[in-house]
C-alpha cells in the first residue's frame, strides 16, 4: 500500500474483505460441526463481525 496508488488500495481492501470473509465461513462451519445447535442459537444472538450489522 506504499504505493500511493487508490487503485491499489482499492485491490488489496477486496482482497482483505474477500479472505476475512470466507476465514469468517470456514470457522463459523467448523464450530457448527463442533458445537451444533448449541452454536447456532449463538450465531442468531450475536454479531458476526461489526455491531449491529449482521
Amino acid at each position: 500500500m506504499g504505493s500511493g496508488n487508490w487503485i491499489a488500495l482499492v485491490v488489496v481492501a477486496a482482497l482483505m474483505f474477500a479472505a476475512y470473509g470466507w476465514r469468517i465461513r470456514s470457522e463459523e462451519l467448523l464450530l457448527i460441526d463442533t458445537f451444533g445447535e448449541e452454536y447456532t442459537a449463538y450465531q442468531r444472538r450475536t454479531n458476526r463481525l461489526v455491531p449491529l450489522v449482521y
